[in-house]
């Protein structure tokens, strides 16, 4: 099975799995393309980012804000704090690790924020607890499990390799995120995931054929099985 992603070889960073964020948490967007958040005129990661959150700003604007001189964003927290999310912007003429945040979805029913770390070359990503402000980077778009107990976390980035190929799943807990599972894959990225039940995710492994311009997919099943202490679960790529 064979499938072209033209607009995200264009990209440095495609847009991997499912993010049930914000407007479309009840829906299910199983791809790896811009066009499952932003317009077909976007054809640039950055700017789908932006777009993104000016989708969320519309919903969810009373939470949060961008600073008018230092364009930071400043997120209201539960607790009654604000989480300062503060950028390193380019300096002409002097070597500086920029970097800018942007807020691309938001998990309502966990009250977590992800926001994506965009970099002179390659992205990044981040959970924020909304309760506390504690970020966890998980370096990937996240998908929350039907019983709101776990995120699954994927990046596929097999052509530009700014950034490592990433499959994960965090467990939420009062405390914060616990990574129960984690894989960074060398050829292959997991794309175009969906939730069946509570402990199994349906993938693609997406990779690119020798000699060949167009990935190619395997039907694959990440399965989590109770542990025997505790309340976590072991997780096995079937």
């Amino acid at each position: 099975m064979m499938k072209s992603f033209t607009r995200c070889w264009a990209a440095i960073l495609c847009l991997a799995a499912v993010s049930q964020w914000a407007l479309a948490e009840e829906s299910s967007c199983p791809k790896t393309r811009f066009e499952c958040y932003c317009p077909e005129t976007i054809t640039n990661s950055h700017e789908c980012y932006l777009y993104r959150e000016s989708q969320l700003a519309e919903k969810y604007g009373k939470h949060f804000y961008r600073n008018g001189k230092t364009q930071n964003i400043h997120v209201h927290l539960t607790n009654g704090k604000v989480k300062i999310l503060k950028d390193v912007p380019e300096i002409y003429g002097v070597e500086v690790d920029s970097y800018s945040h942007v807020l691309v979805g938001y998990y309502l029913d966990v009250n977590y924020w992800l926001v994506a770390i965009q970099y002179v070359e390659g992205s990044s990503y981040e959970l924020l607890d909304g309760k506390n402000g504690k970020t966890t980077t998980v370096g990937g778009e996240a998908l929350l499990s039907p019983d709101k107990a776990r995120f699954v976390v994927a990046n596929f980035d097999i052509n530009a390799g700014w950034s490592p190929n990433i499959l994960s799943v965090w467990r939420i807990e009062g405390e914060g995120l616990i990574r129960e599972f984690s894989v960074e894959p060398d050829g292959w990225g997991a794309t175009e995931m969906v939730w069946k039940n509570p402990s199994t995710v349906k993938f693609l492994k997406t990779f690119l054929p020798f000699e060949h311009d167009e990935y190619a997919t395997e039907a694959k099943r990440l399965v989590g099985r109770p542990a025997s202490k505790g309340k976590g679960k072991l997780w096995k790529i079937q």
